[in-house]
């Protein structure tokens, strides 16, 4: 009796670690040593995960799966090259670049079905596709651009002699706004240039103003009329001051706008810069500040508390009424390899701070905060590999690490992005080979209720086998 007495006390010792220590809900994965994770996409509900995976086994194909939010796979599509694809917020449609042809597919929960597909002239190096899935955008390798729909083919097309960092679809369409090396453009859905210039940086979230950054002895924040180019405001961030002798440079302070994000009623304005100094090659930012306008140009607040630690992640509600922000130690600098206080701090539209939660890293930071619509949830994912999800009282809700043992030594921090629905009832993790899906039990889901951890899973199993091993031992002893 004895035995057995001993041995269940020791199944409940076992079995407590596991269930009271963090919250690693139910889930599921997908992963090989034979594949390589290239891009994920997951719609804003959570619901629906798009997964560009290359294959190193001697066949060296590239796979497009489509993934429920059970892990069923829906739909795979195979190539033998890689092809751009992208897929609508809502999951509904997802569209492929295929060498020079543009192929739409429709997802409607249970099977896929080719919608629309066209052909162009050159392969095609990038494609996008509005949040209603009207218009299809794509870029071929001589960087002419195509904006189609499915009832017409082109619309209209035009040729950027320049470089392409980046394209934005603003509203469905309504607006482009191309990013490239020399200049930058904005056309409208009819394919007229509106604005050919260095200065656009940012179009407002109601399409009312553009924003542009001037930089020299000065740097200066000006916002234009997005219709008649009229400069409505600007705003002096801060004096700009530099020497340079015998080719190098040498910077006291530098104003960089980082992120500008509106309300999406452009009530609320919201900009992070940071200050850079140094010596060339070394030159880095040394703090951060925020600032919020309202869309008359009057500063409502602002915070330049972040010296030593620089701004590294930043997120807002749609309403503006919220705002987070993670801190971290500079790229490079003397602070890497000592201990860093890295932050996660929550403020409301008048500029008070609700909480901040601290950690203590080696060269830590914060690398990705994002909120939730309503402003419920915040999650912030720190470069060690620690993902937590915060209620907006600063209660922590959800925590993970990622850990992995490669050769019998323990590297962490090795996540390539995260991921959160738009309730924060679901998290993906890309890794480099595969993917962790989970769900936080965060609110009430069917599918928190229905699913049992593997944690607890592994538990039960060794308590029921200590206590039939105490059984026998119980019988021998007789």
């Amino acid at each position: 009796m004895k035995y057995s007495i001993l041995i269940l006390f020791l199944g409940i010792f076992l079995y407590m670690p596991i269930t009271f220590g963090e919250d690693i809900s139910g889930g599921w994965s997908y992963s090989s040593d034979f594949i390589h994770i290239d891009s994920i996409l997951m719609s804003k509900d959570g619901k629906y995960i798009s997964v560009g995976v290359y294959d190193h086994t001697v066949d060296k194909l590239f796979y497009i799966y489509l993934f429920n939010n059970n892990g069923k796979i829906i739909w795979i599509y195979k190539e033998n090259y890689y092809c751009p694809f992208t897929m609508t917020p809502n999951g509904k449609y997802l569209v492929i670049g295929n060498k020079n042809n543009i192929y739409l597919f429709e997802n409607n929960n249970k099977s896929v079905r080719m919608v629309f597909s066209y052909s162009l002239r050159e392969y095609i190096s990038s494609i996008f596709i509005t949040n209603n899935g009207k218009y299809i955008l794509a870029v071929d390798n001589n960087s002419n651009i195509y904006f189609l729909n499915q009832k017409n083919g082109v619309l209209w097309h035009k040729n950027i002699s320049d470089k392409i960092n980046s394209i934005s679809l603003i509203s469905d369409g309504k607006y482009i706004l191309i990013k490239c090396k020399n200049e930058n453009y904005l056309f409208n859905r009819e394919g007229n240039l509106l604005w050919n210039t260095t200065k656009i940086s940012y179009i407002s979230s109601n399409e009312s103003y553009i924003f542009s950054v001037d930089y020299n002895n000065k740097t200066v924040l000006k916002v234009y009329n997005i219709s008649n180019g009229k400069l409505l405001w600007s705003y002096v961030m801060g004096n700009n001051e530099y020497t340079t002798s015998k080719n190098i440079t040498w910077i006291t302070n530098w104003y960089d706008v980082d992120s500008i994000k509106t309300s999406f009623d452009d009530k609320y304005i919201t900009v992070i810069y940071d200050i850079y100094c140094g010596e060339e090659p070394e030159i880095i930012p040394s703090s951060s500040g925020i600032l919020v306008f309202n869309n008359k140009g009057k500063l409502l607040w602002e915070n330049h508390t972040y010296s030593g630690n620089v701004i590294t992640a930043f997120s807002m509600t749609p309403d503006g009424k919220y705002i987070v922000i993670g801190t971290g130690s500079p790229p490079t600098s003397s602070a890497y390899g000592g201990n860093v206080s890295a932050k996660v701090l929550l403020y409301n539209n008048k500029g008070s701070l609700l909480w901040s939660f601290e950690e203590n890293y080696i060269a830590g930071k914060v690398k990705l905060v994002y909120i939730t619509s309503d402003g419920k949830y915040i999650l912030a994912w720190y470069n060690n590999g620690d993902i937590f999800i915060f209620n907006n009282k600063g209660d922590i809700l959800w925590h993970y690490k990622y850990r992995e043992l490669t050769n019998g030594i323990l590297y962490e921090g090795l996540i390539n992005n995260v991921y959160m629905s738009s309730d924060g009832k679901y998290v993906v993790i890309k890794l480099w080979d595969g993917i962790n899906y989970f769900y936080t039990n965060i609110g009430d889901t069917n599918n928190n209720k229905n699913t049992i951890n593997l944690y607890t899973i592994y538990a039960i199993l060794i308590i029921i086998c200590l206590v039939f091993v105490g059984l026998i031992i119980k019988n021998k002893s007789k």
